[in-house]
């Protein structure tokens, strides 16, 4: 009668070199413990691929989390389930990838023993050493940044300083020039009634011209922040000292009382040019016009109201002075009116220097200066 074999005998085909069945667990985890793979599978580095996965199933068989004693090891046989495959891989790898004589070679121990706790004390307390110098080196350099900075903003702000100071003071100095510039052309400039020579007004306008150009290269030198914006090369009464912007119906109030006033050189009607028009012949003859005109309408009205005059020979006196009258005032109107207005435009070009010709609206001006006092 054969005998049926019990569960717990070996298999005939299983290496009992890599059967872990019963072995006890306390061998297996001092095996587990070693650092070299070999011996946590308990087999040389010359096994094969079949004895590495063979050991590899046994020890995962026996040390399998779920097959704990207790729940006590469940989690202690988690950690050694999570070291022996990695062991296995590293036997696999070598197996297949490596040179082959490192499997005969036994494991080395590592040349360095373990580290004491005084010396792992003593480690630790040169990083926090070293650490802190790192420290105190980053926070000068900090400092170091913040200092450099400072003085950098100080510099710039004295240089801002200066600029702005000397800004200051040219603009001052411009203003005082040009005050004094101002009151020089008004004492230089030709009373009512005076004529200038062309030499004069050419050697003026030569000098203002030299003036204006180096009062122009000196503000091109000037520094870009200007606190004070002067243009000292304006023609005079074109702007106020202040440079106040000024519209077209300020320029034509200031234009207007300059004419009346005769502030102005150019094109200007002074009261004794005004007083030699009205004393000339073309006045006299025109107040004669005047008056003859008023006289033949006050004679027709008369007329007309009925006073009749005493006499035919009266009756034909005041007709012929009506017919003269008008003739006179045709011909003078038709011949001498615009000869003698050529001519009295050619006598003010003449004296104050006025170009001949000019646009519109410089032709207008100035034939209105010729009847502003009418």
């Amino acid at each position: 009668m054969s005998s049926k074999p019990s569960a717990d005998a070996p298999s005939k085909d299983v290496d009992p070199r890599t059967d872990y069945s019963r072995t006890p667990l306390a061998d297996l985890y001092i095996q587990l413990d070693q650092d070299d793979p070999a011996d946590v599978l308990g087999i040389n580095w010359a096994a094969t691929e079949t004895e590495i996965y063979t050991a590899f199933r046994s020890l995962a068989l026996r040390i399998h989390p779920d097959k704990a004693p207790s729940e006590d090891l469940k989690q202690f046989h988690t950690l050694l389930f999570q070291i022996l495959k990695p062991a296995c891989e590293t036997l696999l790898v070598e197996l297949r990838f490596g040179s082959g004589h490192a499997r005969t070679q036994t494991h080395t121990p590592p040349k360095a023993l373990p580290e004491t706790w005084e010396a792992l004390h003593a480690r630790n307390w040169d990083n926090k050493e070293r650490l802190k110098a790192e420290r105190a080196k980053a926070a000068r350099v900090v400092r170091a940044g913040r200092e450099y900075s400072r003085k950098k903003s100080e510099k710039m702000f004295r240089r801002m300083e200066r600029q702005k100071e000397l800004c200051i003071a040219t603009a001052m100095a411009q203003e005082t020039k040009r005050k004094q510039d101002f009151e020089k052309r008004r004492r230089t400039m030709p009373k009512p009634g005076q004529k200038a020579s062309i030499i004069e007004v050419e050697e003026d306008t030569a000098a203002r011209g030299r003036e204006r150009r180096m009062l122009k290269n000196e503000k091109k030198a000037m520094p870009s922040r200007s606190t004070a914006r002067m243009d000292i090369s304006c023609p005079m009464f074109d702007l106020a000292l202040d440079e106040t912007p000024q519209t077209e119906a300020d320029i034509q109030h200031r234009w207007n009382r300059q004419l009346l006033s005769g502030g102005v050189r150019t094109g200007s009607v002074s009261l004794e040019e005004k007083k030699r028009r009205d004393n000339n012949d073309m006045a006299r003859t025109t107040r004669e016009q005047k008056s003859l005109h008023e006289s033949a309408k006050a004679n027709s009205a008369a007329f007309l109201r009925g006073d009749r005059p005493s006499s035919f020979m009266e009756y034909d006196a005041i007709a012929e002075s009506i017919y003269d009258m008008e003739i006179e005032i045709e011909a003078n109107v038709e011949e001498d009116v615009e000869a003698r207005l050529r001519l009295e435009e050619s006598e003010i070009r003449k004296q104050y220097l006025l170009p001949e010709r000019g646009n519109l609206r410089t032709r207008q001006v100035e034939l209105g200066m010729l009847f502003i006092e009418n």
